[in-house]
């Protein structure tokens, strides 16, 4: 497995760990307060002297429509509402994770792959925090290439292509600029989301035209600049 990778996978095993515990100190109403009758979300924030935001971070499935007079809330510790904040945030996202690869009937490593631009963003957040071998992807998008630029009738150039989804097929097509396009090869995309493919050009493109070539998957579609095809 590349460094890369084990370090998004890395980053992803931090997510599903549990990230509650317990706080040195409580708020003003300990660690949990139960909803009086006729109390709001709102009335038990000011009484336990915290945010309506930092209920419902520590509680998801707790609403105002749900809360209850009877209810119990967990209340977040005096450490700082943006810990517990990101102690949750850190939680669910790990939690979407997992469920989605185990969903898909994958490792959390295989669904990273899977998915790249997810696994871009990990790898972004985990060299703000300083995450050891976590390294900023560059900030670009799914992209091709055409090599040569300039090629003889019948000729071969070569469509390179990164930023796709992982093990993918998708159809490669050709024609003219703003005209109807068509279908002259299929491949499937490595795990990282990079495609390498030899093609010829097309036998109806002589001398003088030029050849526009299109990458399509299912959820996107990306455009060649134009290739100009050479007199014998």
């Amino acid at each position: 497995m590349h460094a890369k990778t084990l370090a998004a996978a890395g980053l992803a095993g931090l997510l599903l760990l549990p990230t509650t515990g317990p706080s040195n100190a409580q708020s003003a109403c300990g660690s949990e307060a139960t909803v009086r009758t006729g109390e709001t979300l709102a009335d038990l924030a000011a009484r336990c002297d915290v945010t309506v935001a930092e209920i419902n971070d520590a509680n998801p499935g707790i609403t105002a429509e749900t809360a209850t007079p009877g209810t119990v809330v967990q209340l977040p510790g005096a450490l700082g509402g943006w810990m517990d904040r990101a102690r949750g945030a850190l939680d669910r996202a790990g939690q979407e994770i997992q469920g989605a690869a185990e969903r898909a009937g994958e490792s959390v490593s295989d669904y990273l792959d899977q998915n790249p631009e997810l696994k871009s963003d990990l790898q972004s957040f985990g060299a703000r925090v300083g995450l050891p071998g976590a390294e900023a992807p560059a900030a670009t998008g799914p992209g091709m290439t055409i090599e040569p630029k300039t090629v003889g009738p019948n000729g071969t150039v070569t469509l390179t292509a990164a930023g796709l989804p992982g093990n993918t097929l998708v159809e490669i097509a050709a024609g003219p600029p703003e005209a109807e396009y068509n279908v002259i090869d299929e491949a499937t995309t490595t795990s990282d989301g990079r495609l390498e493919a030899t093609l010829t050009i097309p036998s109806w493109a002589e001398g003088g035209d030029d050849v526009i070539f299109v990458l399509e998957t299912k959820r996107l579609r990306l455009t060649s600049d134009p290739v100009s095809v050479t007199q014998r």
